[in-house]
């Protein structure tokens, strides 16, 4: 009888395994079976920590924890619980070894975002900085991962940009913010969805600095973008963008006509966060317009739609 050590056995069929969990949860969730996505998680999750028949080497090293609490993370913020996404990226985070520095960085961005869309700036800021300095203490380098190193780039400028927007408007802030994202636009390949995203926060930057010609002009490339690859919740945002460059040059049947048009796509998409951003625009339309009524029924429903990703 031949003395076989059953830790060393292979268990082939693990990975095929838990990849049919991967893709059964990501076909229910493109259908909006949602309870069936998340119970599918759960089955995911339990027989991964379950004892297998055979002992398996094939669990140790595995990405499969960090990645399942990634998508089940970003399922829980397209539905709008915030709280819930970020438990599941920390849980990510901790389930990724220390040497995937990678995904451990985009962690901390992912993180960083979703404290950012609870105006929660102090986490978001702590996030975003852990995120920069494991990366620029690591063995990664921009020119070996631009685009982690764009999203870097991108996630402090629209950080930058949006905390300034929220505070008191002062020029130095908008114009790193704008060096930031013109940085994460180089870096970042043309043609994807990064490049569109660094276009659309230089584009903005640019429209509160004044140059609305190259701010347009950025900001139709981002929207061809989203219209060419059916990036509905791109193309949504891009609309925002434009509406905000119309408010910048008085254009205001243009703006309130783009801006509602952006937010029947959001309330489509069930994005709170473009929501409650589009809303506060169109309040700001109406307050230069002095329609005081419009503008603070605006404000109170973009607030309300903060409170709901707060109590999510």
């Amino acid at each position: 009888m031949l003395d076989l050590d059953p830790s060393t056995v292979e268990r082939p069929y693990f990975d095929n395994v838990m990849r049919t969990f991967y893709v059964e949860s990501a076909l229910l969730a493109a259908l909006r079976r949602f309870p069936e996505a998340f119970k599918t998680f759960e089955r995911a999750h339990s027989y991964f920590e379950s004892d297998p028949p055979i002992p398996s080497t094939e669990k140790e090293g595995t990405a499969w924890p960090h990645v399942l609490h990634r998508n089940q993370g970003l399922l829980y913020y397209f539905l709008g619980d915030l709280s819930s996404a970020i438990d599941h990226y920390l849980k990510a985070l901790r389930k990724t070894p220390a040497e995937d520095l990678d995904f451990r960085v985009a962690y901390h961005l992912d993180v960083g975002l979703l404290h950012q869309r609870t105006q929660d700036y102090r986490s978001a800021r702590h996030y975003y900085a852990r995120a920069e300095r494991l990366f620029r203490q690591s063995k990664l380098r921009p020119d070996a991962h631009p685009s982690l190193w764009g999203e870097i780039l991108s996630s402090r400028s629209d950080f930058l940009l949006e905390k300034t927007l929220n505070t008191e408007f002062e020029r130095a802030p908008l114009e790193r913010a704008r060096d930031l994202a013109r940085r994460a636009r180089t870096v970042s390949d043309p043609h994807t969805k990064e490049h569109a995203e660094a276009s659309m926060t230089l584009s903005e930057t640019l429209g509160y600095l004044g140059h609305f010609g190259r701010a347009y002009q950025l900001n139709e490339e981002a929207r061809q973008y989203a219209q060419a690859n059916d990036a509905t919740r791109l193309h949504a945002f891009s609309l925002l963008k434009l509406g905000v460059l119309h408010i910048q040059t008085h254009r205001w049947t243009q703006a309130d006509r783009t801006l509602n048009r952006a937010l029947r796509q959001a309330e489509d998409l069930g994005d709170l966060d473009s929501q409650r951003r589009i809303l506060r625009a169109l309040g700001r339309l109406h307050e230069q317009q002095k329609g005081w009524s419009q503008a603070e029924s605006y404000y109170r429903q973009g607030v309300a739609v903060i409170e709901k990703y707060r109590e999510s």
